[in-house]
Formats: C-alpha cells, sequence, structure tokens
C-alpha cells in the first residue's frame, strides 16, 4: 500500500535521515579539516574521514530501507543501527559543546539533528511512529 500512512512516516524520517547524513557525510569526506573547525573539532584529516564513512553508510542503508515499514519488529536492525548511532554521536557531541568554551553555535545545530533523529528512531523502535506496534 503506498498510500499508508505507516509507510508515508518512515519513507519520510528515513529521507530526512539519510538526506541528513549523506550532507555530512560528504562534506567531512571531502573537507575534514574545514568542517571540523566549523564545529569546533580538533579533529585530524583522518579521523574526519573515517567519521564521514560511517555517516555515509548510514545514509544509503536508509535511503535503501526507506520504503518499508520499521516499526514493531519489522525493520528492527535498521532501527537499532540508527538509533546506536545518533544516541552515542548525539550524546558525545553534547559533551563537547557543554565543555566547549565558548560552544559552537553549528555544533548545538548538530546536537538538535541528532536528537530529532533519535526521538524518531526511538519512537520507530517501540512501535508508535512507522509502522504496526509490539501488541
Amino acid at each position: 500500500m503506498p498510500d499508508d500512512p505507516d509507510r508515508r512516516a518512515t519513507r519520510w524520517i528515513l529521507t530526512a535521515s539519510a538526506l541528513f547524513f549523506a550532507t555530512l557525510g560528504g562534506a567531512m569526506l571531502f573537507a575534514p579539516v574545514e568542517v571540523a573547525s566549523a564545529f569546533g573539532w580538533t579533529a585530524g584529516e583522518a579521523v574526519g574521514s573515517l567519521a564521514a564513512g560511517g555517516l555515509l553508510s548510514l545514509a544509503v542503508l536508509d535511503f535503501t530501507a526507506r520504503g518499508a515499514i520499521h516499526g514493531g519488529i519489522y525493520g528492527r536492525p535498521i532501527v537499532l543501527a540508527n538509533l546506536v548511532f545518533v544516541l552515542t554521536a548525539g550524546l558525545a557531541l553534547l559533551r563537547r559543546q557543554l565543555e566547549a568554551t565558548p560552544a559552537e553555535p553549528l555544533g548545538w545545530l548538530l546536537v538538535g539533528g541528532l536528537a530529532l533523529h533519535g526521538v524518531a528512531f526511538g519512537l520507530m523502535l517501540v512501535g508508535r511512529l512507522g509502522g504496526p506496534g509490539r501488541g
């Protein structure tokens, strides 16, 4: 059913996630030092390139899986992979932002984007968004 609201929600979330990760991953792949500098990070080129690989991998995963229902037990590996990434990255960057003096405004934008994705994937995991519930 292409007009199913659960599929539309999943498609929208995974497409937004793919665009978010691809944009950041592409920028970090081609300009890792400049991106790190813009966010106030002190990472080297190799670290930025490794992060870009992970971000681009998640972007491809989300883009190719965007047509399926992922709530409840369906698509659990895709939802879990995204949730683990956004939680670990979001908490690490939140810590960095709180310790930085002064904190970079772009860093808060990234933390906010990861938090939004965390809420969306958390809701998908428990079946409240994007698919049938557990019960």
